[in-house]
């Protein structure tokens, strides 16, 4: 048998993906390592949330802001839009305490470099599993590291999450000022 550049050749066995490592993270106590929870869309778009992003923060900025609607169209509708966890299959939207609870520190269990897309009006059941390792997640939405912001909160903050909350702070308000700028805001 000869052997092609670049050639895969798959085992028997099935891959599994996303199992607990062994010995198991950090975790805080009382936090599993992988969790269900019911998501709604209740915006007018579709949502796409990537394999690894923070479940928590995904499409945070548009939880209760105005509709889509132009004002040409018809009149802005407020309240709450996009995704929101449920209480249940059926149930109503939780509490945004309730929400940081289920979700916080977590990303969708699905195989890396995948997303999940949620369509408007649809209702899902969503695995989630714990983002784990030292608790370091940088870039994307986050308010700094997981170990100061979600697992232990009520602790006093590290001083590098300080400055990267605050270096994520003004690179906003360097938005902001060139948006205002070329008459954008």
């Amino acid at each position: 048998m000869s052997m092609v550049p670049g050639q895969v050749i798959p085992g028997d066995e099935p891959v599994s993906f996303n199992d607990e490592p062994v010995p198991p993270p950090p975790l805080p106590e009382g936090m599993p390592w992988r969790r269900t929870v019911w998501v709604k869309n209740l915006g007018t778009r579709a949502i796409q949330v990537g394999s690894h992003f923070h479940f928590y923060e995904a499409n945070s900025g548009y939880a209760n802001t105005e509709s889509d609607a132009s004002a040409n169209v018809g009149p802005a509708v407020t309240g709450p839009k996009g995704l929101a966890v449920l209480a249940g299959a059926d149930g109503d939207p939780v509490s945004e305490e309730e929400k940081r609870k289920l979700t916080a520190g977590y990303r969708l269990d699905i195989r890396a470099g995948t997303a999940w897309r949620f369509e408007p009006g649809c209702t899902y059941e969503v695995p989630l599993v714990a983002l784990a390792g030292d608790g370091t997640v940088t870039g994307l939405s986050t308010r700094g590291n997981l170990k100061n912001w979600v697992w232990y909160p009520e602790q006093e903050k590290d001083s590098d999450d300080a400055e990267t909350f605050q270096s994520a702070s003004v690179g906003q308000d360097a938005v902001r000022s060139s948006d205002t700028a070329r008459g954008d805001a």
